[in-house]
């Protein structure tokens, strides 16, 4: 099998891992190649338990496989630290690997490495093999890895007269169709957290879970929630017993995120290194902004994002409900700013999405 080919198989299998047993850590996916020709695959299971390379080794092992000069292929570079578990790159090199494929680099500063190592050991190494596959994978695991925060992500969803919100009275309280809220989904369930404002769980009544809604079916990956309130406890006691207790403004409210055990309720000065304590205490690396046009516009005027998802809706909804942003933006917006758009892609015939990066 070539590089390439063992690589996919690698990749089905992370794809197909358990994420709601693996976070905070990443899915990994690995596939080998014994010299006579048997092709074994695994990926990491569960958080604290065997990498997909540990894993792999032994369930081969166990069958009583010869791996000397064996080939394999890892989603992600193989750890070179004892953590949870020894290292798979001294792993590798002890059961006698020949060649190790690797997608992703590993940014963390406490794992990486092993590619040098291997190297170094004699095994021949070919990194960045289906590279591009391998980091949409765990797109913001390494963003955050690399950039010690985790990565924010602000979603967005307007019609074509610029209204977030639809009147109380109207048939359908959702700016856009089904099928965009369907495809909203997929960027939830990467969120570890999703950040809303009090306005929209008293006007919306959001649930914020992953589901079909089709079928009504909840995923079994959830992200939790924080609601950002002035009656909420200071947010530098995120986590405590007091983050979670329900304000009384909330307290008769029928709401189903607000009876998310998970949810918590938090008053912040939005100074940017909330985020990087999450990240450094609590291994937070991915969060999502999904609020109305006020809440929104303080994470842009204190730049506090990085992509943008914008969904537009091809319909005029009139009305007095919110439009856009109010001016002026804050002291920290530079006018003029532009964002690059990364990507268009048309959900339904009145349902565009644009996704939008920093420069």
């Amino acid at each position: 099998m070539t590089p390439e080919s063992l690589m996919e198989l690698a990749l089905k299998a992370a794809i197909n891992s358990p994420l709601q047993n693996i976070r905070p850590n990443p899915r990994v996916g690995a596939a080998l190649q014994t010299a006579d020709g048997q092709v074994a695959v695994a990926a990491h299971e569960k958080y604290g338990s065997a990498h997909a390379e540990q894993k792999l080794v032994s369930d081969c092992l166990q069958k009583g496989w010869n791996l000397k000069g064996a080939r394999i292929a890892v989603t992600l570079e193989p750890c070179n630290h004892f953590g949870k578990t020894p290292p798979c790159s001294k792993l590798l090199v002890k059961e006698g690997f020949s060649e190790v494929y690797i997608g992703a680099q590993d940014p963390n500063s406490k794992s990486q490495g092993g590619a040098e190592y291997l190297s170094n050991c004699g095994i021949k190494v070919v990194s960045q093999v289906l590279r591009d596959q391998c980091v949409d994978l765990n797109y913001e695991w390494l963003w955050a890895h690399k950039n010690k925060r985790p990565f924010i992500r602000i979603k967005m969803a307007t019609s074509l007269d610029g209204r977030w919100t639809a009147e109380k009275n109207s048939e359908n309280r959702f700016i856009t169709s089904q099928v965009a809220r369907q495809y909203a989904m997929g960027d939830r369930e990467k969120a570890q957290i999703v950040i809303t404002g009090a306005q929209t769980i008293l006007d919306d009544k959001p649930a914020y879970t992953v589901r079909n809604l089709s079928s009504g079916e909840v995923g079994k990956v959830q992200p939790a929630c924080w609601v950002l309130t002035r009656q909420g406890i200071d947010a530098e006691f995120v986590n405590s017993e007091k983050a979670f207790v329900k304000p009384a403004k909330f307290q008769n409210i029928e709401c189903p995120v607000l009876n998310n055990s998970t949810t918590q309720y938090l008053k912040w000065d939005f100074k940017k290194d909330l985020f990087e304590k999450m990240y450094q205490q609590h291994e937070l690396y991915s969060v999502m902004v999904e609020s109305g046009p006020e809440l929104t516009q303080k994470f842009l005027e204190h730049d506090l994002f990085d992509e943008v998802v914008v969904y537009l809706n091809s319909s005029f909804l009139g009305g007095t409900k919110s439009r856009h942003f109010k001016d002026p933006f804050g002291e920290g917006f530079v006018p003029g700013k532009k964002l690059i758009i990364s990507s268009i892609k048309q959900l339904s015939s009145e349902d565009i999405v644009i996704r939008l990066a920093k420069p």
